[in-house]
């Protein structure tokens, strides 16, 4: 999906207005204010009153600030907007209390002159006093706590406002992160949409791939319960890291497992154009390093939608400078927040299911980050990697195939060949899965919209019958697909009473392969391509 707030300064309460002009009168002259100073922090104030540095209001006080909670009478409707500050209310236009209790309303000129200076208290004035003290510290205690509750819950509305006037910690996570693109980085038009298809052949190389997860047949999933399916590539690719990754963790106090977990996520495995020659970058770490760079088209999120922007991404001389620096800045930060990931560090947090929440809004602007990296160190159980010890590497045999819910195995999703189609996009997943059962479809049919046309242009059967293992085309907007370039799925299966099984490539969360049921109805509006066997 993340930042901290401080506490700003706010106009003063009605029981501190009301104690500023008390303290006016003889009554008071001898006596330090109970109210809190704006210049103390709420637990210096909490201390000083455990302590007694600062004296409890009265029961008297408690009942008059209670008083002053209360809504105006109905002789005298407020005129003022609800966010005005109390205080400035005219203390004359309020209730009035008890004569038996000392009120907190400012006195009018007749009763100020003809106060007379009171007598010292009695011995069972005293008495009462300090029984009431106790009292009187605890509506203390919790008036601050409200009013500090308050004000962080202001400053944090003020922030969502307007995140430029917040507090420097909040804004270091997003502004001043390069990791973070900021807010008026994403257009709401059709320029940064994912797309589905490429213009030319260059557009495949500046691509950042990464890896994919796949909801399993059967089961029973939210949009965000996918499992990472395993493969023996992922394993290589673990062991050839392991050794120097767990060496760092155990040096710089960092988890093994979720940085391993970082480098199949961010680079696929090894596969992606941004980790091999010459960037050598495996955590998808953007900026540069020792002034290299090198530019990839990116899909970010921003908790709602996604969107495809143009990124710097560090370039390193080897893989091991780019292992060296994921931990630089896991311990150290970024400029201007050094502790932004301190909540990932092993001495810091409980675990690393705590510790991989830390970095979503942080790292990355998936809000599945974390999930995906939990899903990756349970399937290859690379926790055993934050041991002390180094472990064996993993084996052939120590990645189980995959199963459904009825215990048959699973067909995962396998990409033949190099794709003509964007990485993980809907077109990329429909033309690789319907290779997979022998079946060819054209590698230029554009955008998801266009299919229907393309395909009678180059002669495919197109139909609104669906059938097993053909591609069902949804025009823009239609059953949620994209509004500017529609959507394309894989009919999995057609069921007796007409509703169809779909997989499909995006639509749960960012490279998750995901199934749904089309009812019937429905299915009978959509267009279906069979692909040439």
């Amino acid at each position: 999906s993340d930042s901290a707030t401080s506490v700003t300064d706010e106009s003063q309460t009605p029981s501190e207005s009301s104690s500023e002009e008390h303290s006016n009168t003889t009554e008071n002259e001898s006596r330090p204010s109970s109210e809190t100073p704006d210049d103390r922090s709420f637990f210096d104030n909490l201390n000083a009153i455990l302590s007694g540095e600062l004296d409890a209001p009265s029961s008297s006080d408690s009942q008059t600030n209670e008083n002053a909670k209360e809504p105006l009478s109905e002789e005298t409707p407020s005129t003022e907007s609800p966010q005005d500050d109390e205080s400035h209310q005219n203390p004359s236009d309020e209730e009035e209390t008890s004569s038996e209790e000392t009120t907190n309303e400012t006195p009018t000129e007749q009763e100020t002159d003809a106060k007379l200076p009171e007598e010292e208290p009695s011995q069972s004035d005293q008495t009462s006093e300090s029984s009431t003290e106790s009292v009187g510290s605890e509506a203390t205690i919790n008036a601050l706590l409200d009013e500090y509750s308050e004000k962080a819950e202001k400053t944090q509305n003020e922030y969502q406002d307007n995140p430029k006037s917040s507090s420097s910690s909040a804004n270091d996570k997003t502004s001043r992160n390069p990791q973070i693109p900021s807010t008026d980085t994403y257009k709401n038009d059709a320029s940064q949409v994912p797309k589905q298809s490429f213009k030319n052949d260059t557009d495949a190389d500046t691509l950042r791939q990464t890896t994919l997860f796949q909801e399993i047949t059967g089961a029973n999933h939210d949009d965000a319960s996918f499992k990472a399916v395993p493969n023996q590539f992922t394993r290589q690719f673990i062991n050839s890291i392991a050794k120097e990754a767990h060496d760092i963790g155990q040096d710089h106090d960092i988890y093994a497992s979720i940085m391993i977990a970082q480098a199949i996520l961010e680079s696929d495995s090894g596969r992606s154009a941004l980790s091999q020659a010459p960037n050598y970058n495996l955590f998808g770490m953007k900026g540069a390093y020792q002034g290299q760079s090198s530019n990839f088209d990116t899909l970010e999120s921003n908790g709602h939608s996604m969107y495809q922007i143009n990124a710097s991404f560090r370039k390193y001389p080897n893989l091991k400078a780019s292992l060296n620096d994921y931990a630089d800045l896991i311990k150290h930060g970024i400029d201007g927040n050094p502790d932004i990931y301190k909540a990932v560090w092993k001495s810091q947090s409980v675990s690393y299911r705590t510790a991989t929440s830390e970095l979503v809004g942080t790292y990355a602007t998936d809000p599945n980050y974390d999930t995906k990296l939990k899903s990756l160190i349970e399937t290859y159980d690379l926790e055993r990697f934050d041991q002390k010890k180094m472990p064996t590497l993993l084996k052939s045999k120590d990645i189980k195939e995959t199963r459904t819910a009825d215990g048959s195995p699973f067909k995962a999703f396998s990409p033949h060949g190099v794709s003509p189609y964007p990485f993980g996009q809907c077109t990329w997943y429909v033309y690789h899965r319907m290779g997979q059962f022998g079946l060819d479809i054209a590698g230029d049919m554009g955008d998801a919209k266009d299919w229907t046309y393309s395909s009678l242009v180059k002669g495919y059967s197109v139909s609104d019958h669906p059938r097993q293992h053909s591609a069902v085309v949804f025009s823009p907007g239609e059953l949620g697909a994209d509004r500017y370039y529609g959507h394309v799925a894989f009919v999995e299966k057609v069921n007796q009473d007409g509703s169809i099984v779909i997989s499909e490539s995006n639509v749960k969360g960012l490279g998750v392969i995901s199934y749904r049921t089309i009812d019937a109805e429905s299915a009978k509006t959509l267009d279906y391509i069979q692909g040439e066997s």
